[in-house]
């Protein structure tokens, strides 16, 4: 092999220059594989927690619902009018809840075995999708809060009415009868 560095070599028919360049792409393409490679873990190393910490959310939204509408059903709801007509309103939310709430409950438990490379991808691709789902769930729980707010202060205005017309009454009654 007598090549010189301007020549190029008879048996491979490559300058050293050529060859040179072909082993630095080399270089370059393992070093953006690996580059690649780091940046996709290091996106989805949390995934794991990430699945865990949402499917608990899910879960305690879930159970925090439960206690509001379970709150809301001991009211006398049917004998206020006002209530009676926001009453509707709490059923189709509730109803909108529920179907958000299970969407979510399939769709978390589609990332089961997030360990696997194929999961994980899945996860980083419909992170967006992930958190629209969780903030529509939010929205649900805002409404249900407020819902119940609205419930309990017109029981206590309707509480506070009739202590004032028994103090009015007792008031206005004959010292003998007591």
């Amino acid at each position: 092999m007598n090549c010189t560095l301007s020549e190029v070599c008879p048996e491979c028919g490559d300058s050293r220059l050529s060859i040179a360049s072909s082993s630095l792409s080399f270089v370059t393409f393992g070093f953006g594989f690996l580059l690649s490679c780091i940046a996709f873990a290091a996106v989805t190393r949390n995934a794991d927690n990430e699945i865990g910490d949402l499917t608990a959310t899910v879960l305690q939204m879930a159970e925090h619902i439960d206690r509001i509408v379970s709150s809301l059903s001991q009211l006398e709801i049917q004998g206020d009018p006002v209530l009676k007509g926001m009453f509707s309103l709490m059923q189709s939310s509730l109803k909108g809840f529920r179907e958000a709430h299970s969407k979510a409950q399939r769709y978390l438990e589609s990332f089961k075995t997030p360990t696997s490379v194929c999961t994980r991808i899945r996860w980083w691709f419909y992170e967006k999708e992930t958190a629209a789902a969780m903030a529509r769930l939010q929205t649900y729980k805002q409404h249900f809060t407020a819902i119940q707010i609205t419930f309990l202060m017109r029981k206590l205005e309707t509480q506070s009415d009739n202590i004032e017309l028994l103090q009015r009454d007792l008031r206005e009654r004959p010292k003998d009868i007591l």
